[in-house]
């Protein structure tokens, strides 16, 4: 492909991870199973629910 080796990978990066980690869990969680039409409908109830949207 060409181009100036030193522009790519680790040597050309601006950042350099130092550590990943997977955060602790912050609760329970629900899964929903179902078509997608009805489990996004009821995501929205959920999210209402908890006041994490509010309805128009």
């Amino acid at each position: 492909m060409g181009g100036d080796e030193s522009k790519f990978g680790l040597d050309g990066s601006f950042t350099q991870v130092i550590k990943t980690y997977t955060p602790p869990s912050r609760g329970e969680c629900e899964i929903i199973e179902d078509e997608p039409k009805e489990a996004a409908k009821k995501l929205g109830q959920i999210l209402c629910k908890n006041e994490a949207l509010t309805k128009r």
